[in-house]
């Protein structure tokens, strides 16, 4: 609605976001010396960004971000005195950070992530005394993390995952006071977590997984009394698991698997009454499975699998938003009755027993749920299956049962030779499993299965993957 050069030259404002633009940046677009807001992202505009562009001096928001650009951030930018808001992110732009960026005193937002930026995170960053929320993440950079981003004490979001920074996690950043999200995930960071994070007491989320850190986890961690998520997986930590992380009543997702943790879990985590996600798995826990679990009503997820675990799973282990269990691959022993209940669990979806000492039969109840995926390879289970409940579960698709009590738990010394308890399935081949609707995978190796295979088997359309070996069918 221009209809004047003068009015073209004042314009202050320019948003364009989501507008199918094409093409280069015009290097007319310096000559908005009046402009205040240039929003031009999710677009599908390439090539530099101009260097010309540090001419526009009243800038206070440059948004550029989800486009195509490439080239390097030009060391102009950092002339935009009045700037308040950079988003360069989602783009190709290669190159260092430019040390010039640090003069933007005012700057609140400084968004560069998502990029192929690559050498270290320069330590005069730590001017931008402004600044509430930095994004580096998922770019190249190296190096330590300078300790000068503790002087950001005004920093709410601090991204800087999926980098390849190195080094230990610098102790300024208890100086953030007002920070609610740390990620640091994904990098190849070293040494201890910080006791001093405690001070962080504002913090929502920290992620600090797949890194390289080693040490224990600190007690200290107890006090971030705001904490929503922790995770601290895919480390090299050791130790036990601090009880005093019960005192993190608002945590709703909990993970600190795949390190070399020791000990047995928590009694307190009961107090945990807001978790929905608790995994603890591939670590080196022993003891059993506290009964106190039973009382985490929220809980969706639960994943204890490949430690080594020990004595029966919990029959209060019935809580009502559970959706998927992974217990396999550690010592349970016990039956598997009254464990589920079809009543109060109407929403589990997958259980994975697998590797265990388990004994008994199969209750017909686990498939009353609303169960997809089975898996009980590897125990001491006997027969006979419940054939009607299984058929009668239109919603399974994932079922592996190949040698059910094969595991080494069923084989006794006697008179100093081993035989094993022949605890096979047995009986004929339950052959409605193979028309279930929605069945993709059908394991039943190993287990004893006699009889005939039928010519004329139906088999759903759906299923891919079948496995009836080591039986004695015909």
């Amino acid at each position: 609605n221009l209809t004047s050069p003068d009015e073209y030259y004042h314009v202050e404002i320019l948003k364009l976001p989501s507008y199918n633009l094409v093409g280069f940046l015009p290097n007319t677009l310096s000559e908005l010396l009046y402009l205040q807001q240039m929003n031009l992202n999710t677009n599908q505009l390439r090539g530099p960004i101009s260097a010309a562009l540090g001419g526009l001096i009243q800038l206070q928001i440059l948004d550029l971000h989800s486009n195509l650009l490439s080239g390097p951030i030009p060391v102009s930018l950092g002339s935009l005195h009045e700037l308040q808001g950079m988003s360069l992110s989602n783009n190709q732009l290669t190159g260092f950070i430019p040390e010039s960026l640090s003069s933007l005193t005012r700057l609140l937002v400084l968004n560069l992530h998502s990029n192929q930026l690559s050498g270290p995170i320069p330590v005069s960053l730590g001017n931008l005394s402004k600044l509430q929320g930095l994004g580096l993440n998922g770019n190249q950079l190296t190096g330590y993390i300078p300790e000068s981003l503790g002087s950001l004490t005004q920093l709410q979001i601090l991204y800087l995952f999926t980098n390849k920074l190195s080094g230990p996690i610098p102790a300024s950043l208890e100086n953030l006071i007002n920070l609610k999200v740390l990620d640091l995930d994904s990098n190849k960071l070293t040494s201890a977590i910080p006791e001093s994070l405690d001070c962080l007491k504002q913090l929502q989320i920290l992620s600090l997984y797949s890194n390289q850190l080693t040490g224990s986890i600190p007690e200290s961690l107890g006090a971030l009394t705001n904490l929503i998520s922790l995770e601290l997986y895919a480390n090299q930590l050791s130790g036990t698991i601090p009880a005093s992380l019960s005192s993190l009543t608002l945590l709703q997702g909990l993970d600190v698997s795949s390190n070399q943790l020791t000990g047995s879990i928590p009694n307190t985590f009961s107090d945990l009454t807001q978790l929905q996600a608790l995994s603890l798995n591939t670590n080196l826990l022993t003891g059993s499975i506290p009964i106190s679990l039973g009382s985490l009503s929220q809980l969706n997820y639960l994943y204890l699998y490949s430690n080594m675990l020990t004595s029966t799973i919990p029959s209060l282990l019935r809580l009502p938003h559970i959706r998927i269990v992974q217990l396999q691959n550690n010592m349970l022993t016990g039956r598997l009755d009254n464990i589920f209940d079809p009543v109060t669990q109407g929403e589990v979806e997958m259980v994975t027993l697998n590797n265990n000492q388990l004994t008994g039969t199969v209750p017909g109840e686990i498939f009353q749920l609303n169960l997809k995926s089975f898996s009980s390879i590897n125990n001491c289970l006997e027969g006979p299956l419940p054939i009607t409940a299984m058929c009668n579960n239109s919603k399974l698709a994932d079922l592996i049962m190949d040698g059910m009590s094969s595991a080494q738990s069923c084989q006794h010394k006697l008179f100093g030779s081993t035989y094993t308890l022949q605890y096979d399935i047995g009986g004929s081949l339950p052959t409605c499993l193979f028309q279930l609707p929605n069945i993709t995978t059908l394991h039943l190796s190993g287990n004893g299965f006699t009889g005939s295979i039928p010519g004329d088997l139906q088999i759903s359309k759906t299923l891919t993957d079948l496995s009836l070996s080591h039986n004695s069918l015909s």
